[in-house]
């Protein structure tokens, strides 16, 4: 008798703790699909303010007038070519360009004033051989204090005083014309760009992205950025992002950086300063890689 009342009593426990796990299995599937559900949302949300922000930067870009007169770039890197050029062409104007540069800078004596003896072109041969055989730390900086100090002086240990000196002088004498020359020296040293082989320097992927991952990743890099005027640190830190992006593209991000809080912190950056000319093209780009990353 208490077999037969026993075995209806477990069936009933049985099924109820069947129920309930249905239950709870549905509840939390529902719950799943509605946190799925709202993240979507949110990534479609950002997707959609960050392609207004861009059709905003495109309206913009259109009413606005060219900061540097032409005058000004045909003095330092010569005739504005009108033609469409090919990929051959385009290089032997970036070369025709910078030896126009080179030239400008000779003319105007910096290296000569401070007693340096070679002409600018030579000159920076110098400076990119002496960068490609002694490197900074990027990973272990804070290691020990040693480390950390020689991060720090990294530039004045491996340049020098007078390289210093002239680089501060070239920066504050050029001033009006730092965009488009930062924009053609990374256009000169790209080694991703078409024909890169055909340029007359050549500079390693790596090496490009070491030096990016330094000024974007280290203590010492960040130093060295807020000790420059705003102008250059937003310049530097936009085509570090360049170079990172382009790192990740090729999977030759090895330290892992997430280039994502440096786009972000750079875009608040030039949204909040009017000196850059350029500043709609910095902030298109930007925007594109953010949108990349959030998509």
């Amino acid at each position: 008798m208490a077999k037969k009342i026993v075995i209806p009593i477990i069936v009933i426990i049985v099924a109820a703790a069947a129920g309930y796990y249905f239950i709870q299995e549905k509840v939390v599937k529902k719950v799943a699909e509605d946190a799925v559900s709202q993240e979507r949302s949110r990534w479609e949300q950002k997707t959609e303010q960050l392609e207004d922000k861009l059709a905003l930067l495109e309206k913009e870009l259109q009413e606005t007038e060219p900061a540097i007169a032409d005058e000004k770039l045909t003095e330092v890197f010569g005739e504005i070519a009108v033609e469409t050029p090919t990929a051959k062409t385009e290089t032997e104007q970036l070369d025709v360009k910078i030896t126009n540069f080179f030239e400008y800078i000779d003319q105007k004596g910096y290296l000569k004033k401070r007693g340096i003896p070679l002409d600018s072109a030579s000159y920076v041969d110098t400076l990119i051989e002496r960068l490609k055989n002694s490197r900074p730390v990027v990973s272990g900086e804070t290691k020990d204090l040693y480390t950390l100090l020689k991060n720090i002086t990294y530039f004045f240990r491996v340049l020098g005083k007078k390289d210093i000196q002239v680089i501060k002088d070239i920066l504050q004498g050029e001033s009006d014309i730092i965009e488009p020359t930062a924009k053609l020296f990374f256009d000169w040293l790209d080694p991703w760009k078409e024909n890169a082989e055909g340029s007359g320097v050549t500079i390693a992927p790596e090496l490009l992205y070491e030096y990016s991952a330094f000024f974007l990743n280290t203590i010492a890099g960040q130093s060295y950025l807020f000790r420059r005027g705003s102008k250059t640190r937003c310049l530097t830190t936009y085509y570090c992002i360049l170079v990172l992006e382009e790192a990740n593209k090729r999977d030759l991000n090895k330290y892992g950086i997430d280039i994502r809080p440096h786009v972000a912190a750079l875009i608040d950056d030039i949204e909040s300063r009017k000196q850059l000319a350029d500043r709609i093209d910095y902030l298109t780009r930007l925007y594109e890689i953010k949108k990349k990353y959030t998509s």
